[in-house]
């Protein structure tokens, strides 16, 4: 009798490695009828990516150019507020100009 539960485990360990030999291998059939579309999806990926990047490297380079002008800004800025902080000393003009107080 232990002869025979032996065989027939033996029997049904052999068939489940089958199957999972046959579902691994449906698996694999699985993926490679999928590497298509995700190639395709690949390629129109890529070629959205490309313009993007040049619209970033062209963003860079405007941003480099403003980065060069901020100092000037804020120059006469400072000039600016001079002037007006100076007329207003000088009362040349009405108190229009003046800074509202904080309260």
């Amino acid at each position: 009798m232990n002869k025979n539960i032996v065989d027939n485990l033996a029997s049904l360990s052999r068939f489940a490695l089958a199957a999972a030999i046959f579902y691994f291998a449906f698996q694999l059939y699985q993926i490679n009828q999928n590497v298509p579309a995700i190639s395709q999806s690949i390629d129109r990926v890529s070629r959205q990516v490309e313009p993007s990047l040049e619209e970033v490297q062209f963003i860079l380079e405007e941003i480099a150019e403003i980065r060069k002008l901020i100092p000037s800004l804020l120059e006469r800025v400072d000039r600016s507020v001079a002037v007006i902080d100076d007329t207003q000393r000088n009362d040349r003009y009405p108190r229009l100009l003046a800074r509202p107080s904080r309260r």
